[in-house]
């Protein structure tokens, strides 16, 4: 029994260092599940000249860690789906469905210059996919949308430790630099696109609705605030993000605005106590 003993205290032991030296040597990679309800704001020309708001309901899954041969430099994917929702006309005669899907990849430079206090800036590969959809067009009915965009993207967080929890404040922002985007005129929407891949299609694009972008024609930003609640294995977030963009081009201007109330829940993906870990902005 003495030697049974033993043995399962050395491996306890050699379990726990191996813990710690997977902690020190390996980058622990963060998920985060969110869920996103507020309104939304929203103007497409190639439909009618009034705006479309109303609640708006999204889930958004988010992976981040540091690089594993840098200590300063991070990396975080971000996948984002909105489509809860039909934004009204004012006078509630009309609605449109909207689909958005939003897939990023961001790198930052980290910085902590005092305890607890974090910063963060880089940029992004930020890629909107989305649709919107008039359930009683006629003639304008489908409308595609198709932004790949090169942000900057920065972040600051503080914190304050606790016993048994961490309270983290922060902030982040993300602005578009440069990029693509499908853009309609109020005579010929962007679906028509569809008809290049069609061999023999008889609908044939007029104007070219592939645009470079930058901050001539399209301007926007992402702004995040909230709070992190830390506990030793988990961490539950609350915060309040601003989704904002506006683009034009031709005779036709649009605009997507979202303010959504974030409620997250992150854990890593290796167990580890997250309120002594010094190896995360996540």
């Amino acid at each position: 029994m003495k030697k049974l003993l033993s043995i399962l205290m050395l491996l306890a032991l050699s379990f726990s260092a191996l813990a710690q030296q997977t902690e020190s040597t390996e980058k622990i990679v963060t998920s985060k599940l969110s869920l996103l309800i507020g309104s939304a704001s929203i103007a497409d020309h190639y439909f009618t000249n009034q705006e479309y708001s109303g609640p708006m309901m999204g889930l958004s899954v988010e992976f981040g860690s540091f690089y594993k041969k840098n200590k300063n430099l991070s990396w975080e994917l971000d996948m984002t789906y909105i489509g809860l929702g039909s934004p009204s006309n004012p006078a509630g005669t009309g609605t449109l469905k909207v689909y958005d899907g939003a897939f990023e990849y961001k790198t930052s430079y980290n910085w902590n210059p005092v305890k607890n206090l974090h910063l963060r800036a880089g940029g992004s590969f930020d890629l909107n996919l989305g649709a919107n959809f008039d359930p009683n067009g006629i003639n304008n009915v489908l409308e595609l949308l198709f932004q790949p965009q090169i942000k900057a993207v920065a972040g600051i967080r503080y914190g304050w430790n606790f016993k048994k929890m961490n309270l983290n404040l922060y902030a982040d922002l993300g602005l578009p630099v440069m990029g693509l985007a499908t853009v309609g005129s109020k005579y010929e929407g962007t679906s028509v696109i569809i008809n290049n891949l069609i061999p023999y299609g008889m609908l044939k694009p007029a104007i070219s609705h592939v645009h470079f972008t930058s901050f001539h024609n399209l301007q926007g930003y992402n702004l995040d605030l909230g709070l992190d609640l830390e506990f030793k294995h988990f961490t539950f977030s609350m915060s309040v993000d601003t989704n904002n963009k506006w683009w034009n081009a031709y005779d036709s201007q649009a605009y997507k605005n979202y303010t959504f109330f974030n409620l997250g829940f992150s854990v890593d993906l290796v167990s580890r106590s997250r309120l002594t870990s010094n190896n995360r902005y996540f």
